[in-house]
C-alpha cells in the first residue's frame, strides 16, 4: 500500500521529536501517553536503580518506581508518580520530590480535572492521611476513593476511625455513616453522591439526602445527566436488579449489565438488562429488542445530538452493531470502545473481525483491512473528514478519507483514541519513526 503525500488531500504535515523509544532498559508495563498525544513516559532500570523518563528527559534515580504509578496531568503538562527509596515511598511530582511516607495508597494520586492540585493517600505509622498538594489532612485509620470535582474546586473522600466513617469534603466531615464508598460529584460540581452502608443494607445518598434501603448498589453505576439535574444507578434486592432513576425504581430484572448511559440532552437513560433469558436495552425504562447477549460496558452510546443510540450484540456466533435498532453486517468480533458517532450525528463508524482480519466500517460500509487491529476511527469536529489507521508490511498506514496519506513504524497509543483534531482543518497523533516517537501534526 502506498502512503505518498497527496498534497491535494492535505496542506501540510510536520514531524516533531518526542522521545527516543527503543531504551535497552525500558519496563514496557509501565509506559504511558498523556491524554492530549503530546508526551510518553516510561520507567527505565538499570543497576538495580529505576527512573522515570519523560520525553527523552531521565529523571532522578530510585530503588523502585511504583507499578502502574505514571499519571499524567489531563492537560498532559505536568507527571507524578510513586517511588520508593530507603524502604519509605513518596511522590514525585514535575521531578518535584514530595514528603517521604511508610507508604501510598495505591491507585490513589490523581490530579484535578484542571491540573492544578493533586492529591493522594499516604500512611503515617498506622494511621492514613490524604494529602492535597503537600498539605496533610486529618489522620485516619482508613482513607480511600478521593474524587476531585469536575470544576477542580472541591476534593471528597471516604475516610474511617473506630468503626466510625465520613465523607469528607475539602477536609471537613460532611456526613457520618457506618461506611461509605464512591463519592460522585455531578457536572456542575454542585451535587455529590455516594453509598452508604447500615447494618447489612446499602442506600445511596444524594444530596446529603439517604434514599430507599437494598441489599446491594452496583459498582460503577451511580451516574448524573450532563445537566446535573438527574441521578441514576443500579440497585439489588434479594434476587432482583433494577434502576432508580431520580428516586423512582424501573421494572425489576434478573441483571442490570455494565454502565447507566445519559444522553447528551439529558432526557434520555439506556442500560443493558436480563430476564434470564435473554439480554436487551431499556431505553427509557421500556425494553428494545431480544438478544442472545449484549456487549456491554464498552460500546453503549448516544449520538451527540440525543436521536440514536448504538450499542454491540451477540447473536448465535456473530456480532452486530446496532444503530437505530437496526443490525447491520454479522462479524467474528467487534473491537472495544470503537462504535463512533460523527459530530454532527450523521455518520457512524467502528473497528470489526472478520476470522483474523480486522476492517473498519464507515457509514455501515467496509472500507479497508487489515491482519491486525485498526486504530478507531476519528472524525472532524465538522464530520466532513475521517481518520484511521490499518497495518501493512509491518507498518502503520494513516488513511484520510479513505486516502493513505502517512506512513510509520506504529502507531502509539494505537488501543485508544489514536487521533485527536484540534479544529475541523488539523489533527495530531503520536508515531513511532525510526526508532522514535514523534508528534505528528497535519494541516488539510
Amino acid at each position: 500500500m502506498s502512503a505518498q503525500p497527496n498534497p491535494g488531500l492535505y496542506k501540510s504535515i510536520k514531524k516533531n521529536f518526542v522521545s527516543p523509544l527503543y531504551v535497552p532498559s525500558i519496563v514496557w508495563e509501565t509506559f504511558r501517553v498523556s491524554a492530549d498525544l503530546r508526551h510518553i513516559a516510561f520507567v527505565s532500570r538499570a543497576d538495580g536503580r529505576q527512573c522515570v523518563i519523560v520525553d527523552g528527559i531521565e529523571g532522578e534515580q530510585f530503588d523502585g518506581i511504583g507499578m502502574g504509578t505514571i499519571t499524567f496531568s489531563p492537560d498532559g503538562k505536568r507527571v507524578a508518580y510513586v517511588a520508593g527509596e530507603d524502604g519509605r515511598q513518596l511522590v514525585v511530582v514535575d521531578e518535584q520530590q514530595g514528603q517521604r511516607y511508610d507508604l501510598t495508597l495505591k491507585g490513589s494520586l490523581v490530579f484535578s480535572p484542571d491540573s492544578q492540585h493533586i492529591a493522594y493517600g499516604a500512611r503515617k505509622g498506622n494511621q492514613w492521611c490524604v494529602v492535597l498538594d503537600s498539605k496533610e489532612g486529618e489522620l485516619y485509620d482508613e482513607v480511600y476513593d478521593l474524587t476531585f470535582s469536575p470544576d477542580s474546586k472541591h476534593l471528597a473522600y471516604c475516610a474511617a476511625r473506630d468503626e466510625r466513617a465520613w465523607l469528607i469534603v475539602d477536609g471537613q466531615r460532611a456526613s457520618e455513616f457506618e461506611y461509605v464508598v464512591l463519592p460522585v460529584y455531578s457536572p456542575n460540581s454542585q451535587r455529590l453522591a455516594c453509598v452508604a452502608y447500615q447494618g447489612d443494607k446499602s442506600v445511596v445518598v444524594v444530596d446529603g439526602k439517604a434514599g430507599n434501603k437494598c441489599d446491594g448498589i452496583l459498582h460503577g453505576t451511580m451516574t448524573f445527566s450532563p445537566d446535573s439535574r438527574q441521578f441514576a444507578y443500579a440497585a439489588q434486592i434479594d434476587n432482583d436488579q433494577f434502576v432508580v432513576r431520580n428516586g423512582f425504581a424501573d421494572k425489576r430484572y434478573q441483571g442490570v449489565l455494565g454502565e447507566l448511559v445519559f444522553s447528551p440532552d439529558s432526557q434520555h437513560l439506556l442500560y443493558a438488562a436480563n430476564d434470564g433469558r435473554n439480554q436487551f436495552m431499556v431505553l427509557d425504562g421500556k425494553p428494545c429488542r431480544l438478544f442472545d447477549y449484549i456487549v456491554s460496558g464498552q460500546n453503549e452510546l448516544f449520538s451527540p445530538d440525543s436521536r440514536r443510540f448504538a450499542y454491540v450484540v451477540k447473536q448465535g456466533n456473530s456480532q452486530y452493531v446496532v444503530f437505530d435498532e437496526q443490525t447491520g453486517n454479522p462479524f467474528d468480533g467487534v473491537g472495544g470502545e470503537t462504535v463512533a458517532f460523527s459530530p454532527d450525528s450523521r455518520r457512524t463508524a467502528f473497528v470489526a473481525r472478520i476470522a483474523q482480519t480486522w476492517f473498519v466500517v464507515v457509514d455501515r460500509k467496509i472500507e479497508r483491512k487489515s491482519p491486525e487491529p485498526l486504530v478507531k476511527a476519528s472524525f472532524s469536529p465538522d464530520s466532513q473528514h475521517f481518520v484511521y489507521a490499518t497495518r501493512a508490511e509491518r507498518s502503520s498506514i494513516v488513511i484520510l478519507d479513505e486516502t493513505p496519506i502517512f506512513k510509520a513504524e506504529n502507531i502509539v497509543n494505537a488501543s485508544r483514541a489514536g487521533f485527536l483534531f484540534d479544529s475541523t482543518s488539523t489533527f495530531h497523533f503520536l508515531a513511532l519513526v525510526s526508532g522514535a516517537v514523534h508528534s505528528i501534526d497535519i494541516e488539510l
